[in-house]
């Protein structure tokens, strides 16, 4: 279509041009077309606009999982790795447990006979203070942790 004459528009080079006629004996004229590059320009910051609310809302509204207080980014993380993995029964949960003005994060076990997992802010795990074959942890937990204040800080919604 390179170059083709309409009755109104010439294509020419990947532009496109109003045709003008200039005087009597039909010769033409183009000139670009300023309202073909208004409209251009509108749609496409409509579409940078767009794209714009898209990325914000895809950083901050579904990465983070809905949890009742903040918590440590490596908290977070393994929260997101539960709610991408099937659902347990019962469903995970999450607790705050603050022992002697520390914080630690207990994480619920999936099912039957399986350790529960508490970790400190800096994602290490601490210990296992319920579950296993007897129902009481593997044993390595602080003395008197069971006595933390408990704040539940997220359970799987699913």
């Amino acid at each position: 279509m390179e170059g083709s004459i309409h009755p109104f528009f010439k294509f020419e080079s990947s532009r496109f041009y109003l045709i003008r006629k200039y005087n009597a004996s039909m010769d033409l004229k183009y000139t670009p077309s300023k309202t073909l590059n208004a409209f251009t320009k509108r749609v496409v910051t409509i579409c940078l606009v767009f794209l714009s609310f898209s990325i914000v809302f895809t950083i901050n509204g579904c990465d983070k999982p809905d949890v009742a207080i903040a918590v440590p980014k490596c908290i977070e993380t393994k929260i997101k790795s539960i709610e991408n993995s099937p659902v347990s029964n019962p469903p995970k949960e999450v607790w705050l447990w603050e022992y002697n003005g520390v914080k630690y994060y207990y994480f619920t076990a999936a099912c039957c006979d399986q350790f529960s997992e508490l970790y400190d802010a800096e994602c290490n795990l601490i210990c296992a203070p319920d579950g296993g074959i007897t129902g009481g942890g593997d044993g390595n937990c602080v003395p008197g942790i069971q006595s933390a204040t408990k704040t539940l800080i997220w359970k799987d919604p699913r």
